[in-house]
């Protein structure tokens, strides 16, 4: 992976490769930004154009088995259901190639964390001489995942790292890092694509000009979120929903999705966050009299949407709302027809 491969974000890129190139990159770097965006794409962009500064191989050559994930001097630590070996969870390189190996297979899952175990290896492998004597990178995906024991690990390590050993951390929830990680780390906000940039990627979808909008709403300039969506047919889920709030068919509703869950039972988190951001689009735009996309003619009141927007910000932020999703929908349809 390197800049070449990537897209947006150009200021950025310009920026960290000057500090490369000047030999003054921080030794702690936190990717942070929306979900999709491709900041993991960037922390193994930046990787590759640090192991090829002091490095006698070409970066070609390094990109080449970067690619691979093969590279002896860049680590990766991505969130993960595999349990170390080791006393007391402590990983062992068989436990780390596990990981490596579903990387390669993009099989990464985040229902899984980033143990301890995971960093005490990392921390553990930095002790020996690296190749060649070459800088060594740490790639830390989803660092948010990391639990509060390994993020104190890996606090350690940041407050005093060894020589030419460089951290890359990326997130899309800041929230869930310590405050003391952070600090530590030279912050770097990333922005989505632009609409010319996203045009690239609606380009292999086989939709038709309201599914590319559509996709392009939800998207909101991630291209991770644009083709995991694009897996689905947004427009059908947005016809049956903008059909079941019109007749007040909550019952129809359920069934749609109970449906789509069945069809696709490994992707039930996705496929319920897919209606409940439609849902929010097609309220915000009926609340602003919009007959562009969602031209469904609702006509529900905007007291109602008010309402039930706020309802969807309640529940999100309150742990305590630990509702079913179906009884989640009954509460939006009471808010927004009845009641």
């Amino acid at each position: 992976m390197n800049f070449n491969d990537l897209y947006g974000n150009k200021a950025l890129q310009e920026t960290v490769k000057q500090l490369i190139a000047n030999d003054t990159m921080p030794h702690a770097v936190l990717l942070s930004g929306m979900e999709g965006i491709g900041k993991f794409r960037f922390a193994r962009a930046i990787a590759v154009e640090i192991a090829a500064l002091h490095s006698d191989k070409k970066q070609e050559k390094i990109d080449e088995s970067e690619n691979l994930f093969e590279h002896l001097n860049i680590f990766y630590v991505i969130p993960t259901g595999v349990k170390g070996s080791g006393n007391n969870g402590v990983f062992n390189h068989d436990d780390y190639f596990k990981t490596i190996f579903s990387l390669k297979n993009e099989k990464n899952s985040y229902s899984n964390i980033i143990p301890l175990g995971y960093i005490q290896y990392i921390i553990s492998q930095l002790k020996y001489k690296s190749v060649h004597d070459e800088d060594r990178i740490i790639i830390i995906r989803d660092a948010h995942y990391m639990t509060r024991e390994a993020q104190n690990a890996l606090l350690k390590i940041l407050e005093e790292p060894p020589d030419r050993v460089f951290f890359i951390l990326t997130t899309a929830n800041e929230d869930k890092l310590l405050p003391t990680i952070i600090s530590r780390c030279s912050r770097y906000l990333m922005s989505g694509l632009n609409e010319n940039e996203m045009n690239r990627f609606l380009s292999n979808i086989g939709t038709d000009i309201r599914g590319k909008k559509l996709l392009t709403l939800l998207a909101n300039g991630s291209p991770g979120i644009l083709l995991k969506y694009s897996q689905f047919d947004v427009k059908s889920i947005a016809d049956n929903l903008a059909s079941a709030l019109k007749k007040g068919k909550l019952i129809k509703l359920i069934d749609g999705i109970e449906k789509s869950i069945k069809l696709n039972k490994e992707n039930k988190k996705i496929i319920l966050k897919i209606y409940k951001e439609i849902l929010l689009l097609m309220l915000y735009y009926d609340y602003i009299d919009n007959d562009n996309i969602f031209d469904y003619d609702l006509h529900l009141r905007k007291d109602r949407i008010e309402r039930v927007l706020d309802k969807i910000i309640e529940t999100e932020k309150n742990s305590i709302y630990n509702m079913s999703w179906e009884t989640e929908w009954g509460v939006v349809f009471y808010n927004l027809i009845g009641g």
